[in-house]
């Protein structure tokens, strides 16, 4: 995980607060170094919400090169959800929640910087998994709905033996995660 996107995002936020266009040309290096995440997004992982910001005060081939990188992200994304029986459009791994939820976020800003509406049955499905619509029939909310996530893993609430209402679920992840074994 490389830096790029990082300072993609600060030059962007930068030329924004100030106009200096020293900034935005900036922001374009480091886009072109940064790429796509290739549907990884995360704390570290930030390429296409960067590229989201920049994509409006660039030039229509930038934008282009903008979109490229963005709808990388996406493919991946819809890859997964169409491989899975149930649409997720993460992979069962650590923090598989998360990654749906990028997803979902991405598909919804892409449609509304673009007006395409090429990934909203992939958002939609991925949505509908982190909701409830899944093998197991439980929401990744907790409190939402009628069956969600008990006792989740988080140091407050479970010094405290409380539920945090709203407290999102990273999902689930594949058993050779926790044992270490196949």
């Amino acid at each position: 995980d490389v830096f790029y996107d990082d300072m993609e995002l600060a030059a962007i936020e930068l030329y924004k607060a100030t106009g200096t266009s020293s900034y935005l040309t900036d922001a374009q290096t480091y886009a072109n170094q940064a790429g796509s995440s290739w549907g990884w997004a995360s704390w570290d992982q930030t390429q296409f919400f960067a590229h989201y910001e920049l994509y409006p005060h660039v030039n229509s081939t930038m934008q282009t090169t903008l979109r490229n990188y963005m709808t990388g992200d996406l493919n991946a994304h819809r890859t997964n959800s169409n491989n899975d029986m149930f649409g997720m459009s993460a992979g069962y791994i650590w923090g598989s929640q998360a990654i749906n939820v990028c997803g979902i976020t991405e598909a919804l800003l892409y449609k509304k910087l673009t007006g395409i509406t090429t990934y909203d049955a992939m958002a939609a499905a991925a949505r509908d998994y982190y909701l409830g619509k899944n093998q197991w029939g439980v929401c990744f909310v907790v409190g939402m709905g009628t069956t969600y996530p008990m006792d989740a893993h988080h140091g407050v609430a479970m010094a405290l033996g409380i539920q945090i209402t709203g407290m999102t679920i990273e999902g689930p992840t594949k058993l050779s995660d926790y044992t270490g074994q196949g």
